[in-house]
């Protein structure tokens, strides 16, 4: 006498075993409906919600070959959690249900030839998502589930995993490491990771608004958004492998922060990458491009560094005595000056004459580098002729480079004059630049 779902379903197969393993060309259900049925009816005994009963669904749905029937049915009361499912199991067994469910649709795939649909890998991909949270950490469940997934769904879950990971540089190493061994594409992951978090870094930043003038010191914030750009950047710092993509990272948040003239938290990106970065990725082929925004940007930020000092030094001029002391500190007074200056002009040079943002650097989607020149380009333009004539009494010859400053940026680098005039500073720069000619012509 059957007693239990499984007396029954193995009281059919028992019959039927023998004729069966010679027919390998069947597709149908081996065991009839009426004997399904009765099985069914044996779990009437247990309590509602027993795995037993769910496990029995899911053998009988297999038996019969209707596996679409079964993973549908599986998307909609694991993932979608939707009560009216023909499966049930008590909410307690869940979790292990969905383990069990994942388990059989990748060993489905591999050796049953069940093919790849989005419910199925949607189910996988839940699962992989529960047990990225803390109370069911599995990391090493997570990169083996990934691995069998389609790319796209690979990228996505270990990607997302990685970003909510909470742990210290030599955890995020390992995991890394785990990724690697089985064989997830980590460097469009960790990108991935990285610009998301960037992103999420930017939305949390909107507390800082763009201004009129640039930002060159701390204001005193409070700065978690500085928090969440480190660790994007971490993600690409702990393995070599992607120093690159960390470098060119950095441009892009740089450029974020120019874009909105706070260029005291571009600089903090910056020291964010130590030399050894810098040096490793300037051995490497065909990166110049990457590598010289990344260094012009320095350059450009050097330039904002350096300008408080010179200006403080300009105004510091000793007395004009003619005691020994006083001509002594007034010749100290002018060497500095003179070395200054010659450092700023170098400087400025460089980014005049299409060293930042030239023609071979890259567009990114969230500011252009128009948009960048138009709001730096024409206030440097006027920050090196105010280097140029507040000098000239000391440096000669930079008087009369300061008078042929609008020569300069019509004939000599005509670009200037473009940017220039598109960022409606022309009126701005032409006013600086009479100063050293009217001065020209008091003096003569």
């Amino acid at each position: 006498m059957c007693q239990t779902w499984e007396d029954v379903i193995w009281a059919n197969l028992n019959g039927l075993l023998e004729n069966e393993m010679n027919r390998i060309d069947n597709t149908s259900s081996i065991i009839s409906i009426a004997s399904f049925e009765l099985a069914s009816s044996k779990d009437f005994l247990l309590e509602r919600g027993d795995p037993r009963i769910f496990f029995h669904q899911i053998q009988s749905t297999i038996l019969q070959n209707n596996t679409s029937n079964l993973i549908e049915e599986m998307h909609k009361m694991l993932v979608l959690n939707r009560s009216h499912s023909a499966f049930y199991i008590s909410e307690e067994y869940k979790l292990e249900a969905l383990r069990f469910i994942s388990t059989l649709i990748l060993f489905g795939r591999q050796y049953l030839d069940w093919e790849e649909d989005e419910k199925s890998t949607a189910i996988v991909a839940y699962y992989t998502e529960m047990s990225s949270r803390l109370e069911n950490f599995r990391p090493l469940t997570i990169a083996a589930y990934a691995s069998r997934l389609p790319e796209t769904e690979q990228t996505n879950i270990y990607s997302q995993f990685l970003e909510g990971f909470i742990g210290d540089k030599e955890e995020m190493s390992i995991l890394i490491l785990l990724g690697k061994q089985y064989n997830l594409e980590m460097k469009k992951i960790l990108k991935q990771t990285s610009y998301s978090l960037i992103n999420k870094a930017i939305a949390q930043s909107s507390q800082i608004q763009k201004t009129k003038h640039f930002q060159t010191e701390d204001g005193k914030m409070e700065e978690p958004f500085m928090d969440t750009f480190q660790l994007a950047m971490d993600w690409l710092m702990l393995d070599k492998a992607f120093w690159l993509d960390a470098l060119n990272a950095a441009n892009y948040i740089i450029r974020f922060f120019m874009g909105i003239r706070h260029l005291y938290f571009a600089k903090k990106i910056l020291n964010m990458i130590p030399m050894e970065i810098e040096l490793f990725v300037s051995r490497m082929p065909d990166v110049d491009q990457n590598l010289s925004e990344y260094r012009s940007h320095k350059r450009l930020l050097n330039i904002f560094e350096l300008q408080k000092p010179w200006n403080l030094l300009i105004q510091s001029a000793p007395h004009n005595t003619d005691s020994t002391n006083d001509i002594r500190k007034t010749a100290k007074w002018r060497k500095e000056i003179e070395e200054q200056t010659k450092r700023l002009e170098k400087e400025f040079t460089f980014i005049l004459e299409g060293g930042w943002l030239g023609k071979d650097a890259v567009e990114t989607d969230h500011i252009s580098k128009l948009s960048l020149q138009k709001i730096y380009i024409p206030e440097l333009v006027i920050q090196y002729h105010q280097l140029l004539h507040l000098t000239s009494t000391i440096i000669p010859k930079n008087s009369e480079k300061s008078r042929q400053m609008s020569m300069y940026i019509t004939v000599k680098q005509k670009e200037l004059f473009h940017i220039i005039k598109a960022a409606n500073r022309m009126k701005d720069v032409t006013k600086e630049f009479t100063r050293s000619i009217a001065d020209y012509h008091k003096a003569n």
